[in-house]
């Protein structure tokens, strides 16, 4: 399973795959197909965000902080893992200082614990590493500090968000 996920991630911006299907479109297309993802990927954030307990009653409470921003979109940010022609997950990595942070990581629940998460953390290094930065970052959910782990991540500390402590951790 691990092969056939890691071989469908895409680690390009959500608007060239609109250049892959053969035709120049226009911006106004580009921006439409992006509506599309980021409402797909928004979808996909909310259900795996509240598949757990720790910040359900935050989040439903702030419906807003799940969000997928169009700038992360458009500037190549967004790496998309698909399964079966749908969005399994989707990884963002942003340059914080010259430093990769990984600022999301989310999994369709219905495929967490087959390979998904840990093929995006892998697109997820070696995107940042193809853009000149160290050391991938990440705050956790704590519910999240095995699969990191398991995935080469250390814990540097706790950390305050919005919807309670996380863990800092990094690779």
């Amino acid at each position: 399973m691990d092969n056939l996920v890691a071989s469908n991630i895409r680690q390009r911006p959500i608007r060239t795959l609109v250049s892959v299907a053969g035709v120049a479109l226009g911006v106004c297309l580009i921006m439409l197909f992006t509506g599309l993802a980021r409402g797909m990927s928004n979808d996909l954030q909310r259900r795996a965000s509240l598949a757990l307990d720790d910040y359900r009653e935050a989040l439903l409470a702030h419906p807003e902080a799940i969000a997928l921003p169009t700038t992360q979109i458009e500037r190549g940010e967004v790496i998309i893992a698909e399964m079966d022609n749908r969005i399994a997950g989707f990884a963002v990595v942003l340059d914080d200082h010259g430093k990769a942070e990984l600022d999301g990581l989310f999994v369709e629940p219905e495929l967490w614990r087959n390979g998904v998460g840990s093929a995006l953390i892998e697109a997820a290094v070696s995107a940042a590493r193809r853009r000149g930065l160290s050391l991938l970052t990440v705050v956790a959910n704590p519910a999240a500090e095995v699969f990191y782990a398991r995935c080469g991540f250390t814990v540097e500390g706790v950390t305050d968000t919005r919807f309670g402590p996380a863990l800092r951790m990094s690779r």
